[in-house]
Formats: C-alpha cells, structure tokens, sequence
C-alpha cells in the first residue's frame, strides 16, 4: 500500500487515542476500552513515517501507564477503606441485651 494509506492509518489510530484520552478524562474507568485496530494489508511502514508511529506508541504508552497508576491508587483507596472499616468495628462496643420480662 501507499505511504498515503499508512499517514491515514496513523491519523486515524492517533484520532481514536485522542478520543479515548479525553474519554478516560471524563469517565474515569467507566470509559470504554480502547480499542483500534490498523488496517490489514498496509504492508510495510514508510521510513518517513517512522517518527509519527514512535510518537503514536510512546503516547499510547504514556496512557496505559497513567491507567495503570490510577488503578493502583484506586486499589490502595479501597484497601485503607477496609482496614479502617474494620478497625471501627474492632472498637465498637458490642450490645448486650437483658431480658427484662423473662
């Protein structure tokens, strides 16, 4: 295929990230996976489009690593949520109840 087919390729691939980006922005990890596939048949890459797919992969690095980052907080919120839910119930004082007509 033509260098023409891989730059549109590429665009498109940088348009759905972009997307994406702005999505997980908005809904957090509500937001619908990101998925994008190329075009099959493109056959080799144009050295002259070499930079644009390095700064294509290094971007789509760069989000999965800030996804990774946010899950790993969000782990840690819900862990110290735990522990301190049971530590409360650790010092809640336990009811006793006299039976007072029996």
């Amino acid at each position: 295929m033509s260098a023409q087919a891989w730059r549109e390729a590429l665009n498109d691939y940088g348009r759905a990230l972009l997307d994406f980006e702005h999505r997980y922005e908005r809904e957090g990890h509500a937001a619908t996976p990101f998925s994008h596939r190329l075009p099959s048949g493109l056959g080799p890459m144009p050295t002259e489009l070499l930079d644009i797919a390095v700064s294509l992969v290094s971007r789509s690095h760069e989000s999965e690593e800030r996804i990774r980052e946010a899950m790993a907080t969000i782990t840690a919120q819900r862990r110290n949520i735990r522990q301190a839910r049971a530590h409360m119930s650790q010092d809640r004082p336990t009811a006793h109840f006299v039976d007072v007509r029996g």
